[in-house]
Order: structure tokens, then C-alpha cells, then sequence
């Protein structure tokens, strides 16, 4: 019976208030929790974007490195001409102590070796579809 003399606007009013007020601060804080795991997956995504990125390089730099073949130039020479038909074309000075030579097969493929004063040549470059360009003393390219 106490009840019933209380207004029921008064009773409707204060409790959508404290409701109305503890779902703002629940989607602030669900908004806030969604901006930090926003920022956590974007944080992880560039981090493994990053580490991808070195271990690429680190790849690309082991493959060049294992690709680079040294040794005695009679020996070098002797496995161009052998396996791949390769002879020599061009050769000039790089220093001192290094030279460098052209090395092409009719086939099309060639190699480029740089040779030491102590007989140590290593393949810098190799590849496919050599073509021979005229020279023309004065021409311009």
C-alpha cells in the first residue's frame, strides 16, 4: 500500500537513468576496447610485414652469396667451355688487381668473371640471350 502513493513517473525516472547511464559507459568502454584491439591487430599485422620483409632479404642475400662461384680461373674457364660452350669475348680492367671478361656460347648464354692477380676468378653475373650490338665509333645511343 506504500507503494501506490508514490508517483510511478519518479520510480520509471531514476531507474533508466542509472540503466541509461551504466550503457554509456559500457559503450564507451566497448568502443575503447575495439580502438586497442584495432591498434593490437594493426600493430601485428606491420610487425610481421616487417619480419617478412627481413627474412626476404636475408633469403636474397644467402641465394646471392651461394650463387657466387670462385676458384682457380683455369678451372672456371674450363667448366664455361665444357658445360655451357662458353668462350671468350670481351676482357678490361677493373683495378689494379682484378680484371674482368666476357664470356658467350652461340647458344646465347654468357658469364661474367672477375679474376684476381693471384688467378682467383669468381662468377659475378650469368644469364640467357646475349646479342651482339654493332659499334659505331661516335655513334650515340
Amino acid at each position: 500500500a506504500r507503494n501506490e502513493h508514490r508517483p510511478k513517473a519518479a520510480n520509471k525516472k531514476s531507474a533508466p537513468t542509472r540503466n541509461g547511464h551504466r550503457k554509456i559507459v559500457n559503450n564507451r568502454l566497448n568502443q575503447q576496447n575495439v580502438r586497442m584491439e584495432t591498434v593490437t591487430v594493426w600493430r601485428t599485422f606491420w610487425r610481421t610485414i616487417a619480419t617478412a620483409a627481413l627474412l626476404i632479404g636475408l633469403l636474397w642475400i644467402a641465394r646471392a652469396e651461394a650463387q657466387t662461384q670462385c676458384g682457380p680461373h683455369s678451372r672456371i674457364v674450363q667448366v664455361l667451355a665444357g658445360k655451357f660452350g662458353e668462350a671468350p669475348k670481351a676482357i678490361g680492367t677493373v683495378s689494379r688487381d682484378h680484371v674482368m671478361e666476357v664470356y658467350i656460347s652461340q647458344a646465347g648464354s654468357w658469364t661474367i668473371l672477375v679474376t684476381s692477380a693471384d688467378g682467383t676468378s669468381c662468377i659475378v653475373a650469368s644469364g640467357s640471350d646475349w646479342e651482339d650490338v654493332p659499334f659505331e665509333p661516335g655513334a650515340r645511343s
